[in-house]
């Protein structure tokens, strides 16, 4: 018998979901990404809907494809030795037995490399608030063999009587199975295929709605300021390429008495003129005269409209604006704003993404929690900036010895290099330096009033050196 999620889960089926109307602007009706207990205002948005956004709103994809993804997928995991408080190098890894662990992330599966993959996931988690990955293996605690994402549209989760999810259910061409919720053996949770060797793991957004079992898109707080990006786009290409618009008014002759239907009709021939059909040249008959008006300003506002909706795409992905408007760059902020960029939107995404895959992945290599799958911030070639002004501080710091600055430029230890060095005029506030004999002789020889300057120098010098 061939099994239907879309039943099973109560999800609107093609049909249902094409009578429903998601836009007003044209947008093409999408089926809908919900689940069996109902969505309600932004969550309600369909998943295709919010991807057709990604692909059509420039500002939105540059944000997250352009600017979060590249960097984001750059960062390469490392194994953190909590104990000890360091990174393991990749000799150190391997020997300590996470070689395997290491080649799966940069080498997930036959399909993608890890930096592919990796750029896959803050797309999916930005635009629909849900991330899904799959692990197959031998069996739920052998090594894993290969690690999958999984379009987030493809999977619907299936709430129990408890409120928690009780079982995920994927229908695409590459994935279509079950997942049932199974209790591992250190009590934690987890969501298996029937025959054990395939393993759900489910990222997600916060979502405010009590009991919600999917995350919420973080671009959905957006949607009315991206319509209208694509409806001034719209205007704008249209009216560019018809060269006028009917906007003005209509004069009827005075012998001429309209009905009030023929009246409605003039009426929503013009209404009609929108968006899409900005630019046409209405045709009148019948002694009707149609006078163009000005061009108002409603009309030319559509710059001003794609610069405001453009800035709160970027913000809302926190973007930081110099790295996106040359009005605001300067060769001064725009390294600024690069660090910025991590601390602020790809960095807090590589702490969440890499303690998923910790809890994802790590139990098959290493239950003792002493380790976890991280990065190494030294790594990270666009931080350099932000290193290079902590260093400076360090090295102009008179609290470390000799060896520890030679340390931070990566240089060995010298012999004798174990002393802090001080500049010598430095003294404390209040102390008074004792005059030395050359100094004092100086002194003594200038109140005699008997030698000019260059007398008084030359026999300070014959008498000290």
């Amino acid at each position: 018998m061939n099994f239907n999620p879309f039943a099973l889960f109560s999800r609107k089926t093609r049909q249902e979901a094409e009578k429903k109307s998601v836009s007003s602007s044209g947008w093409e009706n999408y089926g809908l990404y919900d689940f069996v207990n109902g969505c309600n205002g932004y969550e309600a948005i369909t998943a295709k809907l919010l991807w057709s956004y990604y692909k059509k709103i420039n500002p939105l994809r540059h944000a997250i494809e352009g600017l979060i993804s590249p960097n984001f997928a750059n960062i390469e995991p490392v194994i953190y030795d909590k104990e000890e408080d360091v990174y393991l190098t990749k000799k150190e890894a391997i020997k300590s037995g996470f070689g395997d662990l290491l080649d799966l992330l940069e080498n997930p599966n036959f399909d993608c490399t890890g930096a592919e993959q990796r750029s896959k996931a803050p797309a999916s988690y930005r635009v629909i608030g849900d991330l899904y990955f799959i692990v197959s293996a031998m069996d739920e605690t052998s090594d894993p063999i290969d690690l999958f994402y999984v379009a987030p549209q493809s999977v619907s989760p299936l709430k129990g009587t408890d409120g928690y999810v009780q079982s995920y259910s994927t229908s695409s061409d590459r994935w279509n199975e079950i997942f049932t919720r199974q209790e591992l053996a250190d009590g934690k949770i987890s969501f298996f295929s029937q025959d054990g060797r395939k393993e759900l793991w489910h990222i997600r957004t916060f979502n405010p709605d009590v009991d919600a079992i999917t995350g919420l898109s973080p671009i959905s707080s957006s949607v009315i300021e991206m319509e209208q990006y694509e409806v001034a786009n719209t205007h704008n290409n249209t009216y560019i390429k018809n060269g006028a618009r009917p906007s003005g008014v209509l004069t009827m002759p005075a012998d001429v008495d309209l009905s009030a239907e023929q009246e409605a009709s003039l009426k929503e021939r013009l209404k009609n003129f929108n968006s899409e059909k900005s630019g046409e040249i209405l045709i009148v008959q019948g002694g009707q005269n149609f006078q163009e008006m000005s061009t108002s300003n409603k009309d030319m506002d559509y710059i001003e409209m794609m610069k405001r909706v453009t800035k709160e795409v970027y913000n809302n992905n926190n973007i930081p604006l110099p790295l996106v408007e040359s009005g605001t760059m300067t060769l001064n902020n725009y390294a600024e704003s690069k660090v910025m960029l991590y601390d602020m939107s790809i960095l807090p995404f590589a702490d969440m993404y890499y303690g998923e895959m910790t809890r994802l992945l790590m139990r098959r290599f290493d239950d003792s929690g002493r380790y976890c799958i991280s990065y190494n911030e030294e790594n990270i070639k666009a931080l350099q900036v932000l290193r290079d002004v902590v260093n400076k501080m360090r090295l102009d710091s008179d609290s470390l010895t000799v060896d520890e600055k030679r340390a931070i430029l990566g240089y060995d230890t010298i012999e004798g290099g174990n002393v802090i060095l001080k500049p010598m005029n430095l003294v404390p506030l209040g102390f008074e330096l004792e005059e030395t004999g050359s100094e004092k002789f100086r002194k003594a020889l200038i109140e005699t009033k008997k030698y000019s300057q260059d007398e008084v120098n030359e026999k300070v010098k014959l008498a000290y050196g």
